[in-house]
């Protein structure tokens, strides 16, 4: 019995995990010292950039499950349950963007309304041209919430877990879900959103509901913005 606990642990030890997202962050860092200013000129840029974030990400998974020797199926990729998960998701991305609004109404008693919308959603609604509108869309419906879930609740929140008690885990990785987000008003929302997100997928044993009531809150705030 020992051994087993061993050997799962070393799977899922926390070095490879820190190294990966010290690369992730580190790389954004130096990303924006030089290309920031192109950002916030070009929309397309801007979209461009998003994109390869998604892109980034999936690749830092691939290296990471090489690491892990695990395959995709160990954090949480595949159709189990389809049908559930995907009601789970549509009911829990419902209920939670009516949560927002709620925690946002009150949030903006206190501080400006423009410090707690997205910098992605500003430019969505700033752009004028119909293509634009309908790649934010994409990349803020769909690569997104799929390469966060991955990342997040698929191979962070998996590492965690098996390093440290589940309740601990989930607090973690909520709390780095929250900071990645660079915004401290919203913190309170996304750290809420982050722990429901792991329940469920805790209780489909799958991404699919995740990544769907995800991908449902941003379908959400682009609509009801």
């Amino acid at each position: 019995m020992q051994n087993t606990k061993y050997s799962l642990v070393n799977k899922w030890s926390l070095k490879p995990i820190i190294h990966l997202f010290l690369i992730y962050f580190l790389f954004w860092i130096i990303w924006g010292m030089f290309f920031s200013e192109l950002s916030e000129r070009s929309k397309t840029f801007l979209l461009i950039e998003e994109v390869f974030d998604g892109v980034f990400i999936i690749l830092l998974i691939y290296i990471a499950l090489n690491k892990y020797s695990a395959k995709i199926q160990d954090i949480g990729i595949n159709f189990n349950n389809l049908l559930r998960s995907v009601f789970c998701g549509f009911i829990a991305g419902i209920t939670l963007w009516f949560v927002f609004g709620l925690i946002d109404d009150f949030v903006t008693s206190y501080v400006d309304k423009r410090q707690i919308t997205h910098y992605f959603l500003e430019e969505y609604i700033k752009t004028d041209k119909s293509i634009h509108k309908f790649l934010f869309i994409v990349v803020g419906c769909f690569i997104t919430p799929i390469s966060e879930e991955a990342l997040y609740r698929g191979l962070i929140y998996t590492v965690f877990k098996h390093n440290f008690r589940k309740s601990v885990a989930i607090i973690l990785t909520s709390l780095l879900f929250s900071m990645e987000h660079f915004n401290l008003v919203l913190i309170p929302s996304i750290f809420i959103g982050s722990v429901v997100l792991i329940f469920l997928y805790e209780y489909n044993n799958s991404l699919i509901s995740p990544i769907i009531a995800h991908s449902i809150i941003n379908g959400m705030v682009f609509i009801f913005r």
